[in-house]
């Protein structure tokens, strides 16, 4: 955070139309009055620039612009608009053919500039100058009471946007000064226009508008939509300078997109401080930077592994860690067929590859519905694979059953072509292996649901639980679920809220684990705690008999500046139980102490990736998340790393004098 020098003073001589702005690739902020221009760099947080700011052209009460690199101010003033060089403090060029211009703005290569003319009551229009030679390119007249309420230029000023509140969104070529042709031009009503500002892609291609629901975006040269970007409130929002992601903020939040998985923000930040009067990417460091609303303020968000994290096209749908999280297990869509994969996290090697067949395109009319079910063993040394059906299925379905294969032979374990079929078929809706593959656990979702537990030495089942509660109607989930098992296989429990013990005489029940709907669940591996994550990304928390309610984990409830979770996908427990790692469907990873329910620290600089599984290395120092398009992303959380961390970004330890403040009466000692 970089509280701007002078821009909170309050003194009297500061004109209302002051301001500060960042430079287009996020390294400075430029402080601008009527009487000084300053320029600091946001990562030394040093002055680089004061000079004479342009004084009694700024008389005129309108708010100068700030070309993309921070060295010309483009000033309004009453007949034209005047262009300021900030490094030598003079005028270098006039801008002429306008009565009084107001909301100026560069294109992306500052070589092009766009106000709108209020000169006389009912002769509103827009303008655009080529600033190479101050020639004025084109002049589009607003109607009567039209308002603009958003305009952009391309980034080569070849193409404005406007939006206004009589004719919606408008192109215009402005080498022809002609509107785009009317079948290419993207289509937007003139009640979409007020919500935000319009902007361009880098390359131009595509254009965003900031709605009340997320972000509209629509291809120029189609003008055919593009996917929407959902969030509530965006007002503001910017491409990186490689177009690869974009950032929406709001009232509340800040949203960043990886624009080729736009189901869901890849990062939501709580915003400390309000609204955002101004954003950029600095790419060279991964870092977002914007300025609160009174512009006095600001503040850098780092994303790391969110911009840089190896992101894979074919994503993977369902995916399990091992209990150590060396082995990572998953099931993907690559160009349209399944792929079930073994993968030696530390190499990111796929060390075994399965021949599994995938189910075949659901029935719309006989409304069948077949789901690829997948488990690895704790110690990651067996994979299992087996289908379920919502009905009979086709024939021979059953006798395919589930196959459970040796990952380091290659060889099959159980089931497949080594005799008697083990479990599958109609209803089976997940799949557990204990320990060693000694066992698997076939959880069906009949009416009332059951578990089956087969002995995988001699293919037999040996067991059956059911619930004594019918639900009147079968649960059957096309992704199938995740059975979560006691370390010892004694107990089940599903994110479905269905648990229960499986030892002789057991009994399956339902059972309301979390606030609201549950998502995930997990076993501590000491069997003292049981863990049930929730649609609104809270955590319930339980002893590992599911008697007693111990609490819940709420982020938002321990901290106010804390990032949204989303919908809890994933949950582990530390190996000694004492803390929990909780993913959410917005990319986040966070750390709680089980025995205090207390927030550790800040959300994990996450890849912005969908967790789908979370393990803690054998040493507990390492936190593993698999995600959907990230295989696996690794955190280092050995105290030796995080205060190596915390040094680099402060840059030094604890002075003699803070440490008599923040650590008085202790003997001093250097930190970093």
């Amino acid at each position: 955070m970089l509280t701007v020098p002078g821009a909170d003073s309050g003194h009297s001589d500061l004109t209302s139309n002051e301001l500060r702005r960042l430079t287009a690739d996020g390294r400075y902020v430029v402080s601008v009055t009527a009487d000084r221009v300053g320029t600091w760099d946001l990562r030394t947080h040093r002055r680089t620039h004061s000079g004479p700011g342009p004084g009694d052209l700024m008389a005129s009460g309108e708010t100068p612009a700030v070309s993309p690199d921070g060295r010309t101010l483009a000033v309004p003033t009453d007949g034209s608009i005047k262009l300021w060089d900030v490094r030598t403090a003079r005028v270098t060029g006039t801008l002429g053919g306008v009565a009084l211009a107001s909301e100026a703005y560069f294109s992306s290569d500052g070589r092009t500039l766009v106000a709108e003319d209020w000169g006389l009551e009912t002769d509103h229009a827009v303008l655009v100058w080529d600033l190479r030679d101050g020639r004025r390119l084109l002049r589009v007249q607003e109607h009567g009471d039209e308002m603009l309420q958003a305009v952009a230029l391309s980034p080569d000023g070849r193409t404005l946007a406007l939006c206004t509140s009589e004719r919606g969104l408008e192109m215009w070529d402005t080498a022809r000064r002609r509107r785009a042709a009317a079948l290419q031009a993207p289509r937007a009503r003139p009640a979409d226009c007020g919500s935000g500002r319009l902007v361009f892609s880098p390359d131009g291609r595509s254009l965003a508008l900031p709605q009340d629901d997320g972000v509209r975006r629509w291809d120029v040269r189609t003008g055919r939509k593009l996917p929407s970007l959902e969030a509530d409130e965006v007002t503001d929002a910017r491409f990186s300078p490689d177009g690869d992601f974009l950032v929406g903020t709001g009232a509340r939040a800040l949203y960043v997109w990886r624009l080729e998985r736009t189901e869901a923000p890849i990062v939501t930040h709580r915003l400390p401080a309000g609204a955002v009067s101004d954003l950029a990417f600095d790419r060279e460091t991964g870092a977002l930077r914007y300025l609160n609303s009174t512009g006095t303020v600001v503040r850098t968000l780092t994303l790391g592994r969110a911009l840089t994290a190896p992101w894979e096209k074919e994503p993977a749908y369902v995916t399990q860690l091992s209990a150590d999280g060396r082995t990572l297990a998953r099931l993907r869509d690559v160009r349209g067929a399944l792929r079930l994969e073994v993968v030696d996290t530390r190499t990111g090697r796929v060390v075994f590859r399965a021949p599994a067949k995938p189910c075949p395109d659901a029935d719309p009319e006989g409304g069948v519905a077949c789901s690829d079910l997948m488990a690895l063993s704790p110690d990651g040394g067996y994979v299992a694979f087996g289908q379920g059906w919502n009905s009979d299925g086709p024939d021979g379905a059953d006798r395919r059953g589930v196959t459970v294969w040796n990952v380091r032979t290659g060889r099959v374990h159980a089931g497949g072509g080594s005799g008697r079929a083990v479990g599958g078929g109609w209803a089976v809706n997940g799949l557990a292996l204990d320990a060693h593959a000694r066992s698997l656990v076939v959880y069906r979702a009949t009416d009332p649901v059951s578990a089956e537990v087969w002995d995988l030495r001699r293919s037999k089942r040996v067991r059956s639980v059911r619930s004594r509660e019918s639900t009147g109607g079968t649960s059957f989930d096309s992704l199938g679920v995740k059975p979560a098992l006691s370390s010892d296989g004694d107990r089940l429990a599903t994110p479905e809220g269905v648990v229960g013990d499986l030892g002789a005489g057991g009994r399956l029940e339902h059972r309301l684990l979390a606030d609201d709907m549950n998502t995930a669940v997990a076993f501590s591996p000491d069997g003292r705690y049981f863990a049930a994550g929730d649609l609104m990304g809270r955590v319930t928390l339980w002893d590992g008999t599911l008697r007693r309610r111990l609490g819940v984990l709420d982020g938002q409830a321990s901290d106010s500046e804390a990032d949204l979770v989303g919908t809890v996908s994933a949950l582990a427990f530390s190996r000694d139980g004492g803390t929990l790692a909780v993913g959410g469907d917005a990319g986040t990873v966070q750390l709680w102490d089980v025995a205090s329910s207390r927030l550790l620290g800040s959300t994990l600089p996450a890849s912005g990736d969908q967790s789908l599984a979370l393990a803690f290395g054998q040493d507990e120092d390492t936190l593993y998340a698999a995600g959907v398009n990230v295989p696996v992303t690794r955190y280092d959380l050995s105290p030796e790393h995080l205060s190596a961390t915390v040094c680099r970004r402060t840059g030094s330890g604890l002075s003699p004098a803070d440490w008599r403040t923040y650590v008085p009466g202790i003997p001093y000692r250097g930190t970093c």
